[in-house]
């Protein structure tokens, strides 16, 4: 009879664990005996994300604004390198600003769909025309969900992206922490449109960076080297399917997501005090990894940096001190600094992340300081805490 009271209230309590924030490690037992006190062992904590961010960095990348389609407000592509090119189009959508994906590839729509996008395998032709004068015209054809045909001519401002044209493009008016640098880049050129369906768009003139009559550019841009990053709004749930009964290297949790997203993630580095968390990608899958960087503290872990990785290149967010969202920390409010860096571009963005503890309930205000144009772009994530899981909302912080 003791020995079943003692496994119910075990159960309990491992149940209850569950419910604290970020990497809770102040989960206290309440055993029914000193015997059971005794032999119960701390619950590891559970990973959480503290935001809902994206990178991808594309070899050659393309882009144009929309502003006289009824359906769509810009249109970007990706062209991969490698024997077989993985193409990859992005609409997004002119009245929710939802962005909408098309590739190429069983792959690509794999690592897609894993990451929570609304995708579509079609089949895309891209073309490079290169005149004898050195001009170039390249063309992306495909059919959009909708089945309408989709036709873009773009043409560069100049033959070829230089380092006039690199740097970290203002995206001040998308919603979220857009942030794009560019290793090599230029502006549309006259000429650039897109078709949908029987309507043809052309890029409107972007007098803002034109210097006629040696340069006259148009609203949109060609790179090479672009690293795509962001911060984005929306909210996601999580709830603990698997968990590891010790923090160790290989101690492993598998999450369950929002339609049928699943995310696993393993100790994939354990020394002293230092962990790195790493997302495991579905077989098959080949996309983005994220890996977190933690030190274990008396009042759990504390998060040090967050990397995604794609193509050899990566996006990390640091923190000074470190991130500790933690129920149990002392303190009610805590403020760190942060930091992004791009590929190997360092403090392309700046600025402090503010944490306020309200019983189960993290809140954090992300506050750019640099660039100038994103000091408009304040964040706000909501991280709720239940015995089963978490979810986490992130919206724009009024201006």
């Amino acid at each position: 009879m003791r020995n079943g009271k003692r496994n119910i209230v075990a159960a309990a309590l491992a149940a209850c664990a569950l419910c604290f924030a970020l990497f809770v490690a102040d989960a206290r037992e309440q055993p029914a005996s000193p015997e059971g006190q005794k032999n119960a062992a701390p619950v590891p904590p559970i990973p959480i994300v503290p935001l809902i961010a994206e990178y991808e960095y594309a070899p050659v990348y393309f882009m144009q604004w929309i502003n006289d389609s009824p359906q769509y407000s810009r249109i970007a592509a990706s062209i991969g390198d490698g024997k077989t090119p993985s193409y990859l189009v992005v609409l997004t959508e002119k009245d929710s600003n939802r962005a909408v994906y098309y590739a190429n590839t069983a792959e690509r729509v794999k690592a897609l769909k894993a990451e929570g996008k609304e995708v579509f395998q079609t089949a895309i032709d891209f073309k490079e025309v290169r005149k004898v004068e050195q001009e170039v015209t390249f063309g992306i054809g495909f059919r959009d969900r909708h089945k309408q045909a989709i036709v873009w001519r773009f043409i560069p401002a100049n033959s070829k992206p230089s380092k006039r044209g690199a740097g970290l493009q203002p995206l001040a008016a998308m919603p979220g922490l857009h942030l794009r640098y560019s290793n090599l880049g230029t502006a549309a050129g006259a000429g650039t449109a897109v078709q949908i369906g029987d309507k043809v768009h052309e890029a409107e003139p972007w007098p803002q960076i034109s210097a006629p009559p040696y340069f006259v550019a148009y609203r949109g841009s060609y790179a090479h080297g672009m690293e795509l990053s962001a911060v984005l709004l929306g909210k996601e749930s999580w709830r603990v399917v698997k968990a590891p009964s010790e923090l160790r290297a290989g101690a492993q949790w598998t999450l369950a997501g929002d339609l049928g997203r699943e995310r696993v993630l393993r100790v994939s580095e354990a020394r002293a005090d230092e962990l790195v968390i790493s997302e495991q990608p579905a077989p098959g899958v080949e996309g983005a990894t994220l890996n977190l960087h933690a030190l274990l503290t008396p009042h759990g872990l504390a998060l040090r940096s967050i990397t995604l990785n794609s193509r050899g290149r990566a996006m990390r967010v640091t923190f000074m001190p470190e991130l500790n969202l933690t129920t149990s920390a002392p303190a009610a409010r805590a403020e760190s600094a942060y930091q992004i860096d791009l590929g190997t571009h360092e403090k392309v963005s700046q600025g402090v992340v503010s944490v306020e503890r309200q019983a189960n309930t993290v809140n954090l205000r992300w506050q750019p300081a640099s660039p100038d144009w994103a000091k408009s772009r304040a964040l706000h994530t909501a991280l709720n805490l239940t015995p089963s899981g978490y979810s986490i909302e992130v919206t724009q912080q009024p201006k």
